[in-house]
């Protein structure tokens, strides 16, 4: 499968000078980084401290990621000066979800994007309120329901054995939310294959998660 152009370099020339242009797909940048920092959370010379580190980058970059490809299909489907969707409060849905589901229902004449949403909810959950908007202290507290931060509630929606707390996060975690979005937005770009003439070629593409798949297939020999 072709992948989507990740650089282009164009040279304009006019009167006044000539003008350089760079451009590249941000969304891949971002995922080759991710991956980047997963084979670096897996290596065997670094200590726990480190590999929780690298972890903890692999893991952010996902939400940037997907933001990032959300905010291209919007801009191509839904076209850049269309109103982007509203949040929806009682969701509480991530506005990089509700672009790719407005995305698809534009693409599928008004219906709803029939995929589990809740992983990928969990990754901007945690992108917003345990490493974007951290606290000044952090405490996890046993409790029945969910544990606290002391600033703010945190729960997830499938991620049920995740951490709150910023330093706690570790390799299996990244290897889980890195899995999660290949999951999603493979599937994603099952979906939107039956509406293969409406959507440019390069976008289609662009759905597929190149770098994680590849990631996990290499993952797999070992």
């Amino acid at each position: 499968m072709a992948k989507y152009e990740e650089h282009h370099e164009q040279v304009i020339k006019a009167h006044t000078g000539v003008e350089a242009i760079y451009s590249e797909a941000t969304f891949t940048r971002i995922a080759e980084d991710a991956v980047f920092f997963r084979r670096k959370a897996g290596e065997d010379n670094i200590d726990d401290s480190e590999r929780k580190r690298y972890s903890r980058i692999a893991i952010l970059l996902m939400a940037f990621y997907l933001e990032s490809l959300s905010n291209l299909l919007c801009d191509v489907v839904l076209g850049k000066n269309r109103r982007r969707p509203k949040k929806n409060k009682e969701e509480g849905v991530p506005g990089p979800i509700r672009r790719v589901r407005a995305v698809y229902k534009e693409l599928y004449d008004g219906k709803e994007l029939a995929l589990n949403i809740d992983g990928v909810q969990d990754v901007f959950t945690i992108r917003n309120k345990v490493i974007a908007h951290p606290a000044g202290r952090s405490e996890e507290r046993s409790g029945k329901v969910v544990r606290t931060r002391v600033d703010k509630t945190v729960s997830y929606k499938k991620f049920t054995d995740f951490p709150f707390t910023y330093s706690q996060f570790t390799l299996s975690h990244a290897e889980e939310v890195l899995e999660e979005v290949k999951d999603f937005l493979t599937r994603f770009h099952d979906l939107l294959k039956d509406r293969r003439h409406e959507v440019p070629k390069d976008v289609l593409n662009a759905c597929f998660p190149r770098e994680l798949v590849e990631w996990s297939k290499e993952v797999a020999k070992h």
